[in-house]
């Protein structure tokens, strides 16, 4: 996953003992992933898990589902700007499935 060099949260989150939603604990990194915690920007990750996916194009940032355009066949889903490189076939199938969802 791509991460800022900086987080907002990080940069906004005083230190303390553990990764919280107003604090970051001495391990966290500055771009807000804290392997110590299992968290990124103060949340856990199994968290995050249930509201965004990694990005399965060439960026591979962290994207919300809903925003996420997902390959019917692949199962692979792809942020806005990766959608636009894929293939002309491809992104025909996941417009396609997305009009039928």
């Amino acid at each position: 996953m791509v991460m800022p060099d900086i987080s907002y949260w990080f940069r906004t989150t005083k230190l303390g003992e553990d990764c919280e939603g107003d604090t970051h604990c001495k391990n966290c990194k500055p771009n807000g992933d804290c392997d110590r915690c299992d968290t990124i920007d103060g949340r856990w990750i199994s968290a995050v898990s249930d509201y965004a996916s990694t990005c399965d194009g060439l960026c591979m940032e962290l994207t919300m589902h809903e925003q996420m355009h997902m390959d019917p066949v692949t199962q692979l889903g792809y942020c806005d700007k990766d959608f636009e490189k894929l293939p002309r076939e491809i992104k025909a199938r996941v417009t396609k499935y997305e009009k039928e969802a």
